[in-house]
């Protein structure tokens, strides 16, 4: 990995900014300035790690759990990757209670910014704490939502597992090394577009619409999209509608961006195929 040129690890879809600081992280380790053996103090580790420019928190975090032996390693806002080496356990019905009572409300889904603060003035920070709550007292906060909450906390969920999903849009983005100015963005969204478009051919069904996505140098997300009469049916196509949605961004031009990501989304049953459906009914 030290030794990959930029151009082949981007060949491989990492942005350039990722692929820099992964090739630090190799580089760290070849010459011993980073060392996986005799790790005694993670805090120490990680703190080490973060110094490698381009790895942040949740990476080093990621890293250590993956490399050390000492259990408590892991990223602290994930809670699918708590158990290495492939970030799968099996929590049984016993172990419940024990698992989920130190975890922050905020893992839980449906608890989002407005519904934490509603939660943390009830003095509830963790699951534990939700689960001492007696649902007579949720239920005039949050409502329908508070019988919910009461059996999450409790480890029940009846939502159905569906493993497989139809695709509802795909998208690729690029990180830049240095924020760059919109008007010179035009080969990023085409060698974008062509991913993009190479990635499409793997579904079955088709996409309707076409994204563009933007993130400005003050991390301020933009996006546009068109859905044309008929869909992209070539990459030339795609990149065109891409081209064009950019310019209807309105930034001035002293405005840089450190992201672009094109994306497709609207994906439908393709007309021929649902015609060779019906007519085998």
């Amino acid at each position: 990995m030290n030794s990959r040129d930029m151009g082949k690890l981007a060949s491989i879809g990492l942005p350039r900014a990722r692929a820099k600081s992964i090739r630090a992280l190799a580089r760290a380790v070849c010459t011993g300035r980073i060392s996986f053996e005799g790790v005694v103090d993670s805090g120490d580790f990680l703190a080490r790690l973060c110094e490698i420019p381009g790895i942040g928190k949740w990476t080093a975090q990621y890293v250590a759990m993956r490399a050390l032996v000492e259990p408590g390693a892991f990223p602290s806002c994930d809670l699918g990757l708590w158990r290495k080496p492939d970030g799968l356990f099996v929590i049984q019905p016993e172990e419940i209670d024990t698992f989920l009572r130190p975890v922050p409300v905020g893992r839980l889904p449906g608890v989002g910014r407005v519904t934490g603060e509603k939660l943390a003035k009830l003095g509830i920070q963790t699951v534990g704490e939700l689960r001492a709550l007696d649902l007579s007292l949720l239920e005039p906060h949050f409502g329908r939502y508070g019988v919910r909450l009461h059996e999450l906390a409790g480890g029940i969920d009846g939502s159905e597992v569906i493993p497989h999903r139809p695709t509802q849009s795909i998208s690729v983005e690029d990180t830049f090394e240095h924020d760059v100015p919109l008007a010179e963005l035009g080969p990023m969204i085409r060698r974008l577009a062509e991913k993009l478009w190479s990635a499409s051919r793997q579904e079955s069904r088709t996409a309707r619409t076409v994204v563009l996505k933007l993130k400005t140098s003050e991390f301020k997300i933009l996006t546009r999209s068109h859905t044309p009469g008929s869909p992209p049916s070539s990459c030339e196509e795609l990149t065109d509608i891409a081209l064009k949605l950019r310019e209807r961004v309105d930034l001035g031009p002293q405005q840089r961006n450190r992201l672009v990501g094109v994306g497709l989304s609207n994906f439908q049953e393709n007309e021929r195929a649902a015609a060779q459906t019906a007519l085998f009914e």
